[in-house]
C-alpha cells in the first residue's frame, strides 16, 4: 500500500480548481497531464468533493480547501488495485476499485492546480507492507 500525506495550503477560490489523486502512463521519463484521456487518472476534487477519472465524475466526498489535510491510499493486489482518500485523519473512503495493473503502466500521485499560487504540500510518502 502507498500514502501520500498533503496539506493544502492555498487559502482562496481556487480551491474548486484543486484536485489530487493517481495518474498513470507507461513510460517513467514522459510527463502526462493528469487529464490525458490517454491514460488512467483518479482524482478526488477540492471545491466539489467529486471523485473523477475518465469517465466518472460523481459526488464522492466531503470537498476540503485551505488547512485541510487529504491522504490518498493506492492498494494494490495480485487481482487489481483500489484508491482511496481521507480528510482530516478520517477513516479512508474507496473512491475507485478493481483498477487494473499490467506491467507496462506506471501509477504515480497527481496533484492538478489552475491558479499560479496554489499551493499543496506534500507531508508525507509511506510505502507500507501489508
Amino acid at each position: 500500500r502507498y500514502e501520500w500525506t498533503l496539506s493544502i495550503e492555498t487559502d482562496s477560490v481556487s480551491n474548486s480548481r484543486i484536485s489530487v489523486g493517481i495518474s498513470a502512463n507507461d513510460d517513467v521519463d514522459k510527463d502526462y497531464a493528469v487529464q490525458d484521456s490517454s491514460y488512467p487518472y483518479y482524482a478526488y476534487n477540492g471545491w466539489s468533493g467529486f471523485r473523477l477519472a475518465s469517465k466518472i465524475m460523481d459526488n464522492y466526498a466531503e470537498p476540503f480547501g485551505y488547512a485541510d489535510i487529504v491522504a490518498i491510499f493506492l492498494n494494490v493486489e495480485e487481482t487489481g488495485a483500489n484508491i482511496s482518500f481521507s480528510k482530516n485523519h478520517q477513516p479512508p473512503k474507496v473512491a475507485f476499485s478493481n483498477i487494473l495493473m499490467t506491467g507496462d503502466v506506471r501509477y504515480r500521485l497527481s496533484i492538478s492546480m489552475a491558479d499560479a499560487g496554489d499551493v499543496v504540500r506534500i507531508k508525507d510518502f509511506k510505502i507500507c507492507h501489508l
